[in-house]
């Protein structure tokens, strides 16, 4: 082989490579309901005095091998595998929304976003890896009625 098609093999293996790992948001429609046995935390809030927030990890295939574990103010409220979506009803007020893998050696650090939630509003949030780390991030909430 020469010089030339081995540059051009190596090129296509990292474009392959750098786009296999790319996290892609998932529109709401797309995204699975998370399975009931992996939401461990539903304060029941239902009513018109409530705010919704909620949270859809992307798909890609880093950190497709464990769950991302989203915290309510420090309780552990549910468990995202790829493309899945939880939402949850809550009163107004302060909250701090933190998201941890499954780690079960300690090494990841885990990351936080503080939100104040007005009566009847939507909050839309995208749970990702971005190669480094995992984040936790909050989007427009348009983005949910987009494909």
């Amino acid at each position: 082989m020469d010089n030339s098609k081995n540059m051009k093999i190596l090129i296509l293996f990292f474009i392959f490579f750098l786009t296999a790992c790319a996290s892609t948001p998932v529109p709401f429609e797309k995204a699975t309901p998370i399975p009931k046995d992996r939401i461990y935390f539903q304060p029941g809030v239902t009513n018109q005095n409530s705010a919704t927030s909620i949270f859809i990890r992307d798909k890609g295939i880093q950190g497709n091998m464990v769950y991302a574990h989203l915290f309510i103010n420090g309780v552990h409220a549910a468990a995202f595998d790829v493309g899945e979506r939880a939402v949850f009803s809550l009163k107004p007020g302060e909250y701090i929304f933190t998201l941890k893998p499954t780690d079960p050696f300690g090494m990841t650090i885990s990351d936080s976003i503080s939100q104040k939630l007005d009566v009847g509003k939507d909050y839309l949030y995208r749970v990702f890896f971005d190669g480094n780390s995992w984040r936790i991030q909050r989007v427009h909430p348009e983005i949910h009625n987009n494909p």
